[in-house]
């Protein structure tokens, strides 16, 4: 049986750390066939050092689970086929919402942030 489905990851990073801390992941898995993306968050594109020096006031705050779930979806949507998802903290909180909505194949919560009760 040849399975004809694209090989993808979509990484979702937590909000403490950047999207840049999926570089090994990335050459790891793409280097075993994959594509990988790691989007960073909105107003979240930048390196760790310019990160920490934003005034409290950074645009980056405004990011909310609501906005952050349909940037992801935004994402997801342009992609051939369903991906699966890998995420940390409240990247793996942000997976199983984005795996509830039927947008992946599969998903990975890396000490993932528990959902409000």
């Amino acid at each position: 049986m040849v399975d004809n489905q694209p090989k993808l990851i979509v990484f979702i990073t937590g909000a403490f750390i950047s999207s840049i801390c999926w570089t090994e992941w990335k050459t790891f898995f793409e280097d075993n066939g994959y594509d990988c993306f790691a989007p960073a968050w909105p107003h979240k594109d930048a390196t760790a050092e310019v990160l920490r020096n934003r005034p409290t006031n950074d645009p980056v705050a405004l990011n909310t689970l609501s906005s952050l779930i349909e940037y992801y979806t935004s994402i997801l949507n342009t992609l051939p086929a369903k991906p699966i998802l890998i995420g940390h903290s409240i990247g793996g909180l942000i997976v199983q919402l984005l795996l509830q909505k039927d947008m992946a194949i599969a998903g990975v919560a890396i000490h993932s942030f528990p959902p409000k009760v």
